[in-house]
C-alpha cells in the first residue's frame, strides 16, 4: 500500500520533496526514500538552465531545422565542408569541484586544495572539422573582443581553411562585430553560418 501511495504522490508532482512526501503520507522519511530508489527506482534528475526565448527566436531555431536537412540533402558534403569554431575561458591554475573531489577513510585525510584569488584566466579559439582540429589559438588580453577576433581571423584561422570551407560561429558579440562581418563577406563569399550571416544562426542557440 505505501509503495502505490508514494508512486501516486510523485507521478502528481514529480519535484515533490521526500520530506514533503513524508509528512503529506505520514510515512517515516526513510521508508519514502527506500521506496523510491530501491522498489521504484526513481531517479533524482536535476533541472536545466536555458536561455529565455521569444517568438523571434523559436521561428529563427524551427526555420534551421528545417534548412540544414535540405542543404544535407542537396549536398551530402555539407558538413563536411563546415568549420565549428567557438573560443573559452580557462582559469591557469583549474578549478576544483569539491563534490567531485572525494576521500574515503577510517579517518578524515585532512585534504586541502590551495585556490589562488584573481585566478589568472586564458581566452583560446578552436574550430573543429569533420577529421581536423584548427587551432589552438591563444588571445593576448583578458577578453575576447571584435577586434582582437578580427585579428585572429585575418592572421591565422582564415588562412588554415581549406577551399570551399564554410565557417560557423555563434551569436557572441566579437563574431557579430561590423569589421568581422565586413570581413567574412569579402573572404567567404556567403560560406558562413552566424548571426546575421548568409546562413542564420538562430540566436541564443544551445551550440
Amino acid at each position: 500500500e505505501n509503495v502505490s501511495r508514494i508512486r501516486e504522490a510523485f507521478q502528481r508532482s514529480p519535484r515533490k520533496s521526500i520530506r514533503a512526501a513524508s509528512l503529506q503520507l505520514q510515512i517515516p522519511r526513510l521508508t519514502v526514500h527506500d521506496v523510491l530508489h530501491k522498489r521504484l527506482r526513481r531517479r533524482v534528475y536535476k533541472i536545466q538552465m536555458i536561455h529565455a526565448l521569444k517568438r523571434s527566436g523559436r521561428v529563427a531555431r524551427t526555420n534551421f531545422a528545417v534548412d540544414m536537412p535540405a542543404r544535407m540533402d542537396a549536398s551530402p558534403d555539407f558538413l563536411r565542408q563546415v568549420r565549428f569554431s567557438d573560443e573559452a575561458t580557462f582559469g591557469v591554475s583549474g578549478l576544483v569541484n569539491r563534490r567531485n573531489c572525494r576521500f574515503r577513510g577510517s579517518q578524515n585525510p585532512h585534504v586541502t586544495c590551495e585556490l589562488e584569488r584573481g585566478n589568472p584566466k586564458v581566452n583560446v579559439w578552436a574550430g573543429l572539422m569533420h577529421s581536423k582540429l584548427i587551432g589552438l589559438f591563444f588571445f593576448s588580453g583578458k577578453a575576447v573582443t571584435g577586434r582582437s577576433y578580427l585579428d585572429m581571423l585575418e592572421l591565422y584561422a582564415l588562412s588554415q581553411l581549406p577551399p570551399q570551407t564554410i565557417l560557423q560561429q555563434d551569436g557572441a558579440s566579437p563574431h557579430f562585430f561590423h569589421r568581422v562581418r565586413n570581413h567574412l563577406d569579402r573572404e567567404l563569399a556567403g560560406r558562413s553560418i552566424s548571426r546575421g550571416g548568409p546562413i542564420s544562426w538562430p540566436l541564443r542557440s544551445p551550440d
